[in-house]
């Protein structure tokens, strides 16, 4: 299970690792969402979020795998990216 670091009640985040190469990930808990601001590209990480409670929706920064690797494990209701992001995800 990975280190999860709480800020205060509704925010948290897992740090960045590099074995494998995975991003910081930023969890704030919504009263009916969880929000995660990058996925990362940890199988742990990947699991421990499909496991949180409430259904999510997810905040991609760019479309490197470290920071968004984990996207096709995780059922979420909806997914933020920027122009770049989404034309990168157009071509693959």
């Amino acid at each position: 299970m990975p280190e999860v670091i709480r800020i205060n009640d509704r925010i948290s985040y897992i740090k960045a690792s590099e074995e494998p190469l995975s991003s910081d990930v930023v969890i704030i808990d919504g009263d009916e969402y969880t929000y995660l601001f990058d996925v990362g590209n940890d199988e742990e990480v990947a699991a421990y979020l499909e496991a949180l409670p409430k259904k999510k929706k997810v905040i991609l920064s760019h479309f490197h795998q470290d920071h968004m690797g984990n996207i096709g494990e995780l059922d979420c209701d909806l997914v933020y990216v920027g122009k770049g992001t989404e034309k990168y995800l157009e071509e693959t």
